[in-house]
């Protein structure tokens, strides 16, 4: 089976390194149609057919698990597909992992992949697009100097990281990025308890640029 590059379920996540954007993944994943970005994990939810609930568990989790062992842990596009995004369609091909293949065929849920700020999806043409913007404070907190520029997105869906300050307007932003993926609401306790772990464990395993 080959990729489908006109598969219109995947998710490109457009942030500066560091600046959160696995963080707002996990979040929309608690959504029974959006995935993790970890590949047994995504299997288990389509097989047994998650509700939020159990999504947000295995969320929270990771976050946690900062805690205890003291260093910034995440899922990520090697997790999920086995590559991240490359410049061309033979380059993708040869580099993915065959169950993403079969992931881009399906049409039930959304899968998420990293398009870091300076580089451009040249092979995914027809992917959602969420852009991060307002993110810096995260960037000063974990010691991260802010080098690339977004490269535009046609179409993008911007997310202000700010709102993770406020638990009304973090709740109503990723809703409405949830209903623009085509995703049910999801519930507001859930995502408060994870903007509190969020802001309680970002900085573990990085280092300021300034001293507080």
């Amino acid at each position: 089976m080959k990729t489908n590059f006109q598969t219109e379920n995947l998710v490109c996540l457009n942030y500066h390194f560091n600046s959160g954007g696995k963080f707002l993944s996990n979040c929309l994943a608690v959504a029974e149609n959006n995935l993790h970005q970890h590949r047994h994990i995504a299997t288990r939810k389509m097989k047994d057919k998650w509700d939020q609930q159990t999504s947000f568990d295995v969320s929270f989790k990771i976050m946690q698990d900062k805690k205890f062992y003291e260093k910034h842990l995440e899922f990520g596009c090697a997790k999920l597909a086995g590559f991240v995004l490359q410049p061309t369609e033979e380059l993708q091909e040869r580099r993915t992992w065959d169950w993403f293949k079969e992931l881009t065929h399906q049409t039930e849920y959304n899968f998420f992949m990293v398009v870091p700020y300076g580089v451009k999806n040249m092979v995914f043409k027809i992917a959602k697009n969420i852009i991060l913007k307002n993110y810096e404070w995260i960037l000063k907190d974990r010691g991260t100097e802010q080098e690339a520029e977004l490269i535009n997105c046609e179409d993008g869906l911007y997310f202000d990281m700010e709102s993770i300050h406020d638990q009304k307007e973090f709740g109503k932003q990723v809703n409405i990025l949830a209903e623009q993926l085509g995703s049910p609401a999801i519930d507001l306790q859930l995502l408060e308890k994870l903007r509190k772990v969020f802001l309680e464990t970002y900085k573990i395993g990085f280092e300021p640029l300034w001293p507080a």
